[in-house]
This record gives C-alpha cells, structure tokens and sequence, in this order.
C-alpha cells in the first residue's frame, strides 16, 4: 500500500491535483482510500469539533477568512500540537489496519500543516511531527503570482510566509512538484 500525502501553500494546487491523481488510479482499478488530512476537522477526536467550529465561525464573523484565522491564546498554541499529533497518529493506526484493502491511501494535508501553523508552538510540533510515521508528501507549488491569484481573498503576506515555511521543510518531501500541466504526469510516475 502506498500512503500519499499532497501538502503545500494555500492555492498550490493540492486539491485539483489530488482529485486528478484520484481518478486516474480509479479507472486504472486500483483501490484508493481517500481522506482530508487538514486542520479543519477532527475524524477520532469528535466531541473537539463543536469548540473547533465555534472558534472558526466567531473569528469570521469578525470578518477573518477561515483559511487566515490566527489565534493568539498560548494555551491554545501549546496544546494544539498534541491535539493533532493524537489526531493523526489514530489516522496512522488506521491505515495500518486497512492496508491490505486498498492499494493508495490518499490524503490532502497532513501534519506537515500543524509545523508550519501560525497557531501553534511550531516547536513542539516539529517535535512530535518527528516521532509520527510519514506518508509519501508530496510538496505541490507553484510562483507566488499564481497562488496570489488563486487565493484573492487571502492576505499577500499570509500567502508568501506559508508557501516559504513549507519550503524551509523540503528534505522532509518525497517530491516536489509544480502545479503545471505536466504535475499529473509527473506525479503518477512518481507513485507507480
């Protein structure tokens, strides 16, 4: 089984690329197990989802956009990283258990987005991001201008810091793959 993880800056061109990669693995019959990996919604820990959703929409009532939120409360910075470590080392147990079922487990996201959050101690994260089995990330990019222009609603400046952090990790991708129109191709190479 492989385990793929498509990762990177708000309007690199994970999602449309996943879901391509996604079909073709479908049509060429390959089972594919696939699951958002983000920040916005917890799959094992439930009953934080309410406070979650909460926080979010009280933020963007203030006129926040819900990919921007920034929280300043140390409390929440310094527990939000064991939070999702939980999160996502449940999600690894899982496919562990599911591995013999699927041939991919597909994945936008992943823990890579809990380092790299401004809401969080990033150094706890980066920590406990260390002792958590990785899937295959795959860094998908592009030039800034485009993801400026594919993320209107989101500050300028909010886009440039992420899309440096995630590169600050580039050792830490399997690949890294430009949102242009040979990515499909170049990534379906990549996990044949």
């Amino acid at each position: 089984m492989k385990y793929i993880a498509f990762v990177g800056c708000d309007g690199s061109g994970k999602t449309y690329t996943k879901d391509k990669v996604i079909e073709i693995l479908k049509k060429n019959n390959k089972k594919v197990y696939y699951e958002y990996g983000g920040i916005k919604k917890f799959r094992y820990l439930k009953f934080l989802n309410p406070i979650l959703r909460r926080n979010v929409d009280k933020k963007v009532s203030k006129g926040q956009s819900k990919d921007t939120i920034k929280y300043t409360n140390p409390i929440i910075k310094f527990i939000s990283p064991f939070i999702y470590y939980i999160e996502h080392f449940c999600r690894y147990v899982e496919y562990s258990f599911k591995q013999n079922k699927y041939d991919y487990f597909i994945s936008d996201r992943g823990y890579i987005d809990i380092v790299v959050s401004p809401n969080v101690n990033n150094k706890i994260a980066y920590f406990l991001y260390i002792l958590l089995p990785k899937p295959k990330q795959i860094l998908m990019f592009n030039d800034l201008d485009i993801i400026y222009e594919r993320r209107k609603d989101h500050p300028k400046k909010y886009l440039k810091k992420l899309y440096k952090d995630y590169l600050n990790y580039r050792d830490w991708y399997y690949a890294l793959v430009k949102s242009d129109n040979d990515a499909i191709l170049n990534i379906m190479l990549l996990i044949q």
